[in-house]
């Protein structure tokens, strides 16, 4: 398995820091995909 060395409390942390930025991004361009629907729809 990789990261065998690694502190599971880091791999959790570092699984949060790149998954709440991605889900908070989709989640701006998905309104904002909405928005312009709703506009120009």
């Amino acid at each position: 398995m990789p990261l065998k060395k690694v502190n599971k409390k880091r791999k959790i942390f570092s699984l949060l820091v790149t998954v709440i930025p991605i889900y908070f991004l989709n989640l701006v361009r998905n309104a904002g995909i909405t928005y312009l629907v709703g506009i120009y729809g």
